[in-house]
């Protein structure tokens, strides 16, 4: 016998986010641009055959994988916690820090 699954709950209140890809394709490419890489050190860093295919990423044509995105950041000089910081104010931009008083 089968039992019914009681598991599936639906969970409402997490918010939805919507990916915004143009902003990240545009974090790509500043975070190469400050960087001083090209398209060819980009691309050798994380791993990918083409500097094509990283050109394309910051055209918003597909994108990097969570893990290509943090190991391009890291071997560009950027910290864990810059990047951080800079995918979620993509994905949560109305949320701001609260300031110190």
């Amino acid at each position: 016998m089968i039992e019914e699954n009681t598991v599936s709950e639906t969970h409402t209140d997490f918010p939805v986010v919507e990916f915004n890809h143009f902003a990240f394709a545009a974090l790509l490419r500043r975070l190469r641009m400050d960087a001083r890489f090209t398209t060819s050190d980009t691309a050798k860093v994380v791993g990918i055959k083409s500097r094509k295919t990283w050109e394309n990423w910051e055209k918003s044509i597909g994108q990097p994988s969570v893990f290509q995105y943090f190991q391009a950041g890291l071997g560009m000089g950027y910290r864990l916690d810059e990047l951080t910081k800079m995918v979620c104010e993509i994905l949560v931009p109305e949320v701001q820090p609260n300031p110190v008083e």
